[in-house]
């Protein structure tokens, strides 16, 4: 079985062979393919330009204001506040949607808080680990109440939401 296996690969060398002439057409087509290189040649330029790059910081320029405002870790915290100065929609919708952007807000204050407390928690029980990780108490305070003035935003809109299916 192996003696007949090794005569095959020869056949096959002049098979290659025979496609060789018939890739006389083909150049033809390098010739499409000298332009499909160009395209890798543009992608290089477009990469020098950073145009990826400016897309990546059109999201990222508002927490940068954001944060030139209230300082660096209340960025979210201000724009929190901003909200509440503005009155709630009446619209049962738009007050929907509002809930559920403010949301996910609030879970993620929720969660670093709550890590934070088992973290405190664990220093407290002589976990000397944890002792790295621990937020410093001006974070701490600003996450607090960072959280604190969402649950607050959650509420308000709860209520808005609660007198316009009463009233209407």
């Amino acid at each position: 079985i192996k003696k007949e296996s090794t005569p095959m690969p020869p056949p096959r060398a002049p098979s290659t062979t025979q496609e060789r002439p018939s890739n006389s057409p083909r150049p033809k087509t390098n010739g499409t393919t000298k332009a499909r290189r160009r395209s890798p040649i543009y992608t290089s330029s477009e990469d020098e330009g950073e145009i990826p790059q400016p897309r990546k910081h059109d999201p990222s320029p508002p927490p940068v204001s954001e944060r030139s405002n209230s300082g660096q870790s209340s960025g979210k915290e201000s724009r929190h506040r901003s909200r509440t100065s503005y009155p709630l929609p009446t619209d049962h919708g738009a007050l929907r949607a509002l809930y559920h952007s403010q949301y996910g807000d609030y879970l993620g204050t929720f969660s670093k808080v709550v890590a934070q407390k088992r973290k405190i928690e664990a220093i407290l029980n002589g976990d000397s680990d944890a002792e790295v990780d621990v937020m410093d108490p001006d974070d701490l305070t600003k996450l607090s109440l960072e959280h604190k003035t969402l649950q607050a935003e959650l509420e308000n809109i709860r209520q808005m939401y609660t007198k316009g299916t009463t009233d209407g």
